[in-house]
């Protein structure tokens, strides 16, 4: 946001300006310069706003970031942050797109995440594009989604700096909610990943009381997180420690299935192979990973022995 805020002092762009975009770099564009249209009536030079356009609160920054302080009571944060609560990587709700969201908020019906778990049928029906057959689809994913994974729950809240990866390290290390919820910032950056830059997050986002409120909603709804089993660091599960890799393509589960599978299981995903892969996983036509797991001499299995190998792992002993 910096660069474009300079670009439009600096080279004097406008929205609806016409330019000039050269490759900078290997692949990425760098606008040139403004390019003049005869006859053309220009915008406004570009300033940030000290309030929000939606919601009228604070503009604030963080770094090259500038961003509205308003957080759930504003709709446009709200909308947004229903759609990242509904995406696959969090709690994947089928059905909850853009064009619902908008309507649920513009209408009043969802106000924050929890409302989410009281819709019903006669409320759907309100919406435009929804009939008898839509609205029970949808309210069968939102109530599957009832039960999620304490990672994908984190991922879910959409607290700055915490994505996939670091929802991971997070449930691995505290394996519960209540166990965050309890932690400050010193116990936050004890464990390894996190910085201070995360803990700060992490603190700020749990002390604040509406996102206190925001949770003990969506658990008096019959929100179920699972904990994690094996506690701190995931060092009890039986993957612990190993680095799967796959090439080509799978028959029987997806990539983002098998990636699942094996995490939970306490191991780690790797895009490339080196010598400290555990195991490549080899599908359908495989790449160039699978002769470098051969120079390695990194053991390689077939899609089936992947399956039996997982299996055998989450079989009771």
């Amino acid at each position: 946001l910096d660069t474009l805020i300079g670009l439009s002092t600096r080279k004097d762009i406008r929205v609806g300006d016409t330019v000039k975009v050269e490759r900078a770099g290997d692949v990425i564009p760098a606008v040139a310069e403004r390019v003049p249209v005869p006859g053309e009536r220009r915008s406004a030079p570009f300033s940030m706003p000290d309030r929000c356009p939606v919601c009228g609160a604070a503009v604030a920054r963080e770094g090259a970031y500038f961003y509205c302080t308003g957080q759930a009571a504003c709709p446009a944060q709200l909308k947004g942050a229903i759609e990242h609560f509904a995406s696959k990587a969090a709690l994947n709700i089928e059905g909850l797109g853009k064009k619902t969201v908008a309507q649920l908020v513009d209408r009043g019906l969802v106000r924050d995440l929890a409302d989410l778990y009281s819709l019903t049928r006669e409320q759907l029906l309100t919406l435009d594009g929804f009939a008898d057959r839509s609205a029970a689809l949808l309210l069968e994913a939102i109530d599957r989604s009832r039960t999620v994974s304490l990672d994908r729950f984190l991922v879910g809240l959409g607290i700055r700096h915490v994505g996939q990866h670091i929802a991971k390290v997070l449930a691995r290390e505290f394996g519960s909610l209540a166990a965050i919820l309890a932690a400050d910032r010193e116990r936050f950056q004890a464990v390894k990943e996190i910085g201070p830059e995360i803990s700060a997050s992490l603190v700020s986002y749990f002390q604040e009381p509406s996102n206190r409120r925001v949770i003990e909603r969506l658990l008096e709804r019959g929100l179920s997180i699972q904990p994690v089993e094996g506690g701190i660091s995931g060092t009890t599960l039986p993957l612990a420690g190993k680095v799967f890799v796959f090439t080509g393509g799978l028959s029987r589960l997806t990539r983002e299935d098998a990636k699942a599978l094996v995490e939970r299981l306490g191991a780690t995903v790797s895009s490339s192979v080196s010598k400290k892969t555990s195991y490549v996983v080899a599908g359908a036509e495989p790449g160039a990973k699978l002769d470098r797991a051969r120079e390695l001499g990194v053991e390689i299995l077939t899609e089936g022995e992947f399956l039996d190998l997982v299996e055998r792992q989450e079989r009771p002993s």
